[in-house]
């Protein structure tokens, strides 16, 4: 009986600092959405090339085939993260995203994450962030109130 009392009188840390002490590194981050683009992204410009564009050339002489198709890419991530908290490469790699208290983020809020991640991506020094900041954390995740961690 006092073994059950003593159990229950023992704190856990803060979810804030336990997902910190968690934080998954950049290899296996960019490991992750190495896997994603195979997985995910190259089907969708597959589709889009050969079944609705008819060819290579339509495709790249669109503009609104490579936007739908990111945007599309965008959408699936999204729906990965804010239902399992992982895309397919996050879970090859045992990571996950959740906001800093540890929970789940929405489907909104995942989406928009993702849309900060192009725009970081596509202007170079969000990538060069992580080393720049005391919290080494990306532009992306900062501004969207998320960490990347490993799942335990």
């Amino acid at each position: 009986m006092e073994r059950k009392r003593k159990r229950h009188n023992h704190k856990e840390p803060p979810k804030q600092q336990l997902h910190q002490a968690y934080k998954a590194g950049y290899l296996q981050r960019f490991m992750a959405q190495i896997i994603d683009s195979f997985m995910i992204y190259t089907p969708i410009l597959y589709i889009a090339t050969y079944i609705f564009m008819q060819g290579k050339e339509a495709f790249l002489n669109s503009e609104i085939a490579p936007a739908v198709s990111v945007a599309l890419y965008g959408i699936l991530s999204a729906l990965f993260v804010s239902l399992w908290t992982q895309t397919p490469g996050n879970k090859a790699q045992g990571i996950a995203v959740v906001s800093r208290i540890g929970e789940k983020i929405g489907f909104l809020h995942a989406l928009v994450r993702f849309a900060l991640f192009i725009a970081s991506a596509l202007l170079l020094w969000g990538i060069f962030v992580p080393y720049l900041w005391r919290e080494r954390t990306t532009l992306h995740d900062w501004l969207c109130g998320t960490i990347v961690i490993r799942k335990p």
